[in-house]
C-alpha cells in the first residue's frame, strides 16, 4: 500500500482531444487516479483510456444532472 493516497481526479470531456491528452498525461505521471467522464463510455476512444494505468471511464453527460453527480462522487479534485 502506497504511504498516501492519490488524489481522484475528474476530467470532463475525457474522449475529447484536450480531455484525452489531460487523461494520458496524469496517467502518465503516475501521482493521481483519473476518472474520465464521457457520454460514451463504450467507444472506442473511451476503451482505449480506460486500459491506461490508473483510469477508470464513467458515464456522464453535462445534460444529465445525475450522471455528472455520480461522476463527481469522491472526487478530490
Amino acid at each position: 500500500m502506497p504511504a498516501f493516497a492519490r488524489p481522484l481526479i475528474l476530467v470532463a470531456s475525457g474522449t475529447a482531444n484536450t480531455g484525452s491528452s489531460v487523461v494520458r498525461a496524469l496517467s502518465n505521471s503516475n501521482l493521481v487516479e483519473i476518472r474520465a467522464m464521457t457520454r460514451d463510455p463504450e467507444s472506442g476512444k473511451a476503451k482505449s483510456l480506460a486500459a491506461l494505468p490508473n483510469v477508470t471511464v464513467v458515464k456522464g453527460d453535462f445534460d444529465d444532472f445525475d450522471s455528472v453527480k455520480a461522476a463527481l462522487a469522491g472526487v478530490n479534485r
